[in-house]
């Protein structure tokens, strides 16, 4: 597209009054995000606006979050809160206790608890968000909240997901879980994957398989090496094993569970892939 700018994950702002360190949260008006280094007032500074970070909180003061709670910003004393009449800037993904002097949240954009309110009450007209943000997401139906208490017939039942798995840095052996997680009871019907950034290790003998954690390690492809004669890790776009086919696609999830990607025989070195993956919900 023409008019693409950029990805926003990350964005240059003027640092604020007070300057910022690097890790701390910034808000300038409903814009948030976390910045990458620290700068004086009026400099110039990259926040990320997308991802998890411990976010400071203030401890003992009867601010506890659970899993999901929609964690808000105090923009005058530079910290999280649950106060709703904050600015509201992400999901809290593991629960913090009135002692902690941390959340673990994860980003969302503008609007987030307006976001959620519309998704529960869209249940009823069948309406469809994207949950999550940046690069891995999942697109639901409203007819997925029915699905939790209903197996009745339905329409619009098939929902999708992307995630992104990125070894810039090099990843040893070993299995990593990425991007949103898919619902329990999923089945994923068809994917592939999109190689970005061509993946290498040492020797090129590096394997690579992916799937989902627990249920189907290998579910999307099977372990194959760096130096396969069909290029499976080079940019592009690459087959997936569940094709539509009954026999390939991943099997039923027994509960919520991310994308994996697992490593053997010797370290990644660089690359960067991202998984596309259609399902639907069994009851």
């Amino acid at each position: 597209m023409r008019n693409f700018v950029q990805p926003g994950e990350t964005l240059t702002v003027a640092a604020p009054v007070g300057g910022v360190t690097s890790g701390q949260g910034v808000l300038i008006g409903d814009l948030f995000g976390v910045a990458a280094y620290t700068a004086d007032a009026t400099d110039d500074v990259e926040i990320q606006t997308t991802g998890v970070f411990d976010l400071t909180k203030q401890a003992g003061a009867g601010v506890t979050f659970a899993v999901g709670a929609v964690v808000y910003w105090d923009a005058t004393n530079s910290r999280a809160t649950a106060t709703a009449t904050d600015q509201p800037i992400g999901v809290c993904v593991s629960a913090a206790v009135n002692s902690d002097t941390s959340v673990r949240t994860l980003l969302g954009n503008i609007g987030l608890a307006g976001a959620i309110a519309d998704l529960a009450a869209d249940a009823a007209t069948g309406a469809a968000h994207a949950v999550g943000t940046g690069a891995d997401h999942t697109h639901v139906a409203a007819s997925t909240l029915k699905l939790a208490a209903t197996s009745a017939d339905q329409l619009g039942v098939v929902h999708t997901a992307q995630g992104t798995w990125d070894a810039t840095g090099g990843k040893a052996i070993g299995s990593y879980a990425f991007g949103p997680s898919l619902p329990d009871n999923a089945i994923v019907i068809k994917a592939f994957y999109r190689v970005l950034t061509t993946f290498t290790s040492a020797g090129d003998l590096a394997t690579i398989a992916l799937g989902v954690q627990s249920d189907a390690a290998a579910g999307i492809k099977v372990a194959v090496a760096i130096n396969n004669g069909a290029n499976p890790w080079d940019a592009g776009n690459h087959d997936a094993i569940p094709d539509g086919a009954a026999a390939n696609m991943v099997t039923q999830l027994t509960a919520a569970r991310q994308f994996l990607a697992t490593v053997a025989v010797e370290a990644i070195t660089a690359g960067v892939l991202q998984v596309f993956a259609q399902y639907v919900l069994a009851p």
